[in-house]
């Protein structure tokens, strides 16, 4: 008796109001996740997009608010937002599709950490790439 009055009593201050159900800021990918953004400092109301994994080519993520008709994400990021990032694990952002020209390479741990992407590296990023440390271990290193 106690546990479904305890359940109903729940449900209804949620029907209410009371309690507002709470939701995921960012999909749950596991140890590898990044959002990027339109916009610098990675703005709420900026055009934004999870990645769950490497993407090859960013032209073809037809997710984005860039290069109408399409709406991708190539050469259209300001800022980027490591969710995930495992202690075992890199992330290599690059200038071209097909991971060509490093542009820069994070190194895990790491999670909810930002950055904007500024100079030369703004509007640039075409292809990004998360990779196993060699060898897989917090002390590995990052050959992108």
């Amino acid at each position: 008796m106690k546990k479904s009055l305890a359940a109903l009593l729940a449900t209804l201050m949620m029907l209410t109001g009371l309690v507002v159900a709470a939701t995921p800021v960012a999909a749950a990918c596991g140890v590898t996740q990044v959002t990027v953004y339109k916009d610098h400092n990675l703005q709420p109301t900026s055009s934004a997009h999870t990645f769950c994994g490497s993407v090859f080519n960013l032209g073809t993520a037809n997710t984005g608010p860039c290069n109408p008709p399409s709406l991708n994400w190539n050469d259209c990021i300001s800022s980027i937002r490591i969710d995930a990032l495992s202690a075992t694990m890199c992330l290599g952002i690059y200038k071209n599709a097909a991971y060509d020209e490093t542009l820069t390479v994070f190194w895990g741990p790491q999670s909810f950490q930002g950055w904007n992407l500024n100079g030369s590296w703004e509007d640039t990023m075409s292809s990004l790439k998360f990779y196993s440390k060699v060898p897989a271990t917090p002390s590995g290193n990052c050959y992108p």
